[in-house]
Protein backbone atom coordinates (compact mmCIF):
# COMPACT_ATOMS: atom_id res chain seq x y z
CA UNK A 1 0.00 0.00 0.00
CA UNK A 2 1.52 3.39 -0.95
CA UNK A 3 1.90 5.91 1.84
CA UNK A 4 -0.24 9.07 1.84
CA UNK A 5 1.77 12.03 0.61
CA UNK A 6 1.04 15.74 0.93
CA UNK A 7 0.13 16.04 -2.77
CA UNK A 8 -2.83 13.65 -2.35
CA UNK A 9 -4.06 14.96 1.01
CA UNK A 10 -6.21 17.92 1.96
CA UNK A 11 -5.01 19.39 5.26
CA UNK A 12 -7.56 21.22 7.40
CA UNK A 13 -8.65 22.13 10.90
CA UNK A 14 -11.87 20.37 11.87
CA UNK A 15 -12.26 21.80 15.40
CA UNK A 16 -10.75 23.99 18.10
CA UNK A 17 -10.29 23.42 21.84
CA UNK A 18 -9.30 25.53 24.83
CA UNK A 19 -8.51 24.58 28.43
CA UNK A 20 -5.81 24.46 31.08
CA UNK A 21 -4.00 27.45 29.57
CA UNK A 22 -3.59 25.59 26.29
CA UNK A 23 -5.18 25.94 22.89
CA UNK A 24 -5.62 23.18 20.39
CA UNK A 25 -6.97 22.02 17.09
CA UNK A 26 -8.16 18.82 15.55
CA UNK A 27 -5.94 18.38 12.52
CA UNK A 28 -7.59 16.49 9.66
CA UNK A 29 -5.90 14.84 6.67
CA UNK A 30 -8.26 13.74 3.88
CA UNK A 31 -7.30 11.54 0.94
CA UNK A 32 -8.10 13.55 -2.20
CA UNK A 33 -6.38 11.07 -4.52
CA UNK A 34 -7.97 8.43 -6.70
CA UNK A 35 -6.43 5.44 -4.87
CA UNK A 36 -6.17 4.28 -1.27
CA UNK A 37 -3.07 5.21 0.71
CA UNK A 38 -1.64 4.48 4.15
CA UNK A 39 -0.82 6.64 7.18
CA UNK A 40 1.14 5.37 10.17
CA UNK A 41 2.30 7.47 13.07
CA UNK A 42 2.47 11.12 13.96
CA UNK A 43 2.28 14.27 11.83
CA UNK A 44 5.38 16.41 11.49
CA UNK A 45 4.62 19.95 12.64
CA UNK A 46 6.26 23.36 12.53
CA UNK A 47 5.24 26.94 13.21
CA UNK A 48 5.46 30.03 11.00
CA UNK A 49 4.83 33.69 11.79
CA UNK A 50 2.53 35.98 9.79
CA UNK A 51 5.24 36.52 7.15
CA UNK A 52 5.78 32.74 6.78
CA UNK A 53 9.14 32.82 8.55
CA UNK A 54 9.85 29.50 10.27
CA UNK A 55 9.77 29.77 14.07
CA UNK A 56 11.77 27.58 16.46
CA UNK A 57 9.47 24.65 17.20
CA UNK A 58 9.63 21.57 19.39
CA UNK A 59 7.08 18.86 18.63
CA UNK A 60 6.25 16.33 21.34
CA UNK A 61 4.43 13.15 20.29
CA UNK A 62 1.98 11.57 22.72
CA UNK A 63 -1.01 12.71 24.74
CA UNK A 64 -2.16 16.32 24.61
CA UNK A 65 -4.06 18.24 27.28
CA UNK A 66 -7.21 17.46 25.28
CA UNK A 67 -6.82 13.85 24.12
CA UNK A 68 -5.12 10.59 24.99
CA UNK A 69 -2.61 9.27 22.48
CA UNK A 70 -3.98 6.22 20.66
CA UNK A 71 -0.43 5.29 19.62
CA UNK A 72 0.63 4.63 16.05
CA UNK A 73 -1.53 2.29 13.99
CA UNK A 74 -1.83 1.62 10.28
CA UNK A 75 -4.69 3.62 8.77
CA UNK A 76 -5.78 2.92 5.20
CA UNK A 77 -7.57 5.91 3.70
CA UNK A 78 -9.78 5.26 0.71
CA UNK A 79 -10.45 8.28 -1.51
CA UNK A 80 -12.47 10.81 0.50
CA UNK A 81 -11.67 9.31 3.92
CA UNK A 82 -9.95 11.27 6.72
CA UNK A 83 -7.74 10.74 9.75
CA UNK A 84 -7.25 13.19 12.63
CA UNK A 85 -4.78 14.19 15.34
CA UNK A 86 -5.20 16.35 18.46
CA UNK A 87 -2.63 19.16 18.33
CA UNK A 88 -2.08 21.39 21.39
CA UNK A 89 -0.09 24.62 21.58
CA UNK A 90 1.41 25.61 24.92
CA UNK A 91 0.60 29.11 26.05
CA UNK A 92 3.30 31.62 25.34
CA UNK A 93 5.01 34.35 27.21
CA UNK A 94 6.50 37.78 26.65
CA UNK A 95 9.05 37.98 23.87
CA UNK A 96 7.78 34.85 22.12
CA UNK A 97 6.79 35.29 18.46
CA UNK A 98 3.17 34.58 17.56
CA UNK A 99 2.47 31.63 15.25
CA UNK A 100 -0.04 32.35 12.49
CA UNK A 101 0.56 29.24 10.37
CA UNK A 102 1.17 25.55 10.93
CA UNK A 103 3.36 23.40 8.69
CA UNK A 104 1.96 19.86 8.47
CA UNK A 105 3.95 16.94 7.11
CA UNK A 106 2.02 13.64 6.87
CA UNK A 107 3.60 10.71 8.72
CA UNK A 108 6.49 9.19 6.71
CA UNK A 109 6.41 11.96 4.11
CA UNK A 110 8.87 14.71 3.22
CA UNK A 111 6.81 17.66 1.98
CA UNK A 112 4.42 19.77 4.03
CA UNK A 113 1.26 21.79 3.62
CA UNK A 114 0.78 25.12 5.40
CA UNK A 115 -2.52 25.98 7.07
CA UNK A 116 -3.69 29.10 8.85
CA UNK A 117 -4.12 29.07 12.63
CA UNK A 118 -7.31 30.99 13.37
CA UNK A 119 -8.95 32.03 16.62
CA UNK A 120 -5.61 32.83 18.31
CA UNK A 121 -4.59 29.20 18.84
CA UNK A 122 -1.02 29.78 17.66
CA UNK A 123 -0.08 31.10 21.07
CA UNK A 124 3.28 32.62 21.76
CA UNK A 125 5.12 29.43 22.60
CA UNK A 126 7.17 27.08 20.51
CA UNK A 127 6.05 23.74 21.94
CA UNK A 128 3.50 21.62 20.10
CA UNK A 129 2.01 18.37 21.39
CA UNK A 130 0.35 15.95 18.96
CA UNK A 131 -1.33 12.56 19.14
CA UNK A 132 -0.85 9.86 16.53
CA UNK A 133 -3.11 10.00 13.49
CA UNK A 134 -6.36 8.10 14.14
CA UNK A 135 -9.65 7.37 12.40
CA UNK A 136 -11.32 9.58 14.99
CA UNK A 137 -9.73 11.67 17.75
CA UNK A 138 -11.74 11.62 20.98
CA UNK A 139 -11.46 14.76 23.10
CA UNK A 140 -11.68 13.98 26.81
CA UNK A 141 -11.30 17.46 28.37
CA UNK A 142 -11.29 21.13 27.52
CA UNK A 143 -14.02 23.10 25.82
CA UNK A 144 -14.61 22.39 22.16
CA UNK A 145 -14.95 25.46 20.02
CA UNK A 146 -17.05 26.02 16.98
CA UNK A 147 -15.34 25.78 13.68
CA UNK A 148 -15.77 27.95 10.65
CA UNK A 149 -12.67 26.10 9.59
CA UNK A 150 -10.63 25.65 6.45
CA UNK A 151 -13.08 23.28 4.72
Amino acid sequence: MPRCLEASLATAVSGYQVGGGEYGIILELTNTGSASCALYGYPGLGLEDGDHHVLPTQTHWGATYFARDPGPSLIILSPGQSATSSVAFAGGGPGKPWADFLEVTPPNAYHHAVISLSYGVGGGGNNIHATAMARHTTIHRGSPGGCGCNH
